[in-house]
């Protein structure tokens, strides 16, 4: 019998979402295809040994990031063509704004650690609520770490600061050594 990670191509596993396929998995990558219903979601979790790549290929997404007290952190909004990484032990979920097709990348977050297509841990249950089509229209905007003034999105960069991703304004990554991972892409 083959081993479980290195099958590929095999049926659709449907969710609450929509379905997902795994394409590829070995010792060093994990290849999933993914179909997200209008107004699907995953749960809220992590990775404690893996990165998570989304690609979007057709449609649009959201995906948000939390803290450990699992508040809304970071929404990262993608459509076709567009992707974003999530680091091991972030906290995250994906929100479905349209009917989406993509791709999960997953890899270890050392070479000499298999990977394991089981690592997850979870916050929150996944589903569906149609609710989430209608915020892609909201004007948005994000709180600086650092002042804790509220900002428009298009004005605020992606730190990472103590290891985690955090917002922070123009003017205070001006005033600081911090340097932006991401620019203007959503609100937190």
């Amino acid at each position: 019998m083959a081993d479980e990670r290195h099958i590929s191509a095999c049926d659709p596993l449907p969710k609450t979402w929509g379905w997902s396929t795994r394409l590829f998995c070995n010792e060093q990558l994990q290849l999933e295809r993914i179909y997200v219903r209008p107004g699907g979601y995953s749960s809220i979790h992590l990775h404690k040994f893996k990165h998570n790549q989304f690609v979007v290929s057709d449609g649009e997404m959201s995906v948000l990031t939390f803290d450990q007290s699992l508040r809304l952190l970071r929404t990262f909004d993608l459509r076709g063509g567009d992707n974003v990484v999530m680091p091991i032990e972030i906290r995250h979920q994906f929100v479905a704004k349209t009917e989406v097709e993509g791709y999960e990348i997953y890899w270890p977050e050392k070479q000499t650690m298999p990977l394991d297509p089981n690592d997850i841990v979870r916050f929150s249950e996944n589903g569906l609520d149609h609710s989430w089509t209608q915020r892609a229209q909201d004007t948005e905007y994000v709180c600086c770490c650092i002042c804790n003034r509220t900002h428009r999105t298009v004005d605020m960069f992606v730190v990472c600061l103590e290891n985690a991703l955090r917002n922070m304004c123009r003017d205070c990554v001006n005033e600081t050594s911090a340097k932006p991972l991401h620019h203007g892409e959503t609100n937190v």
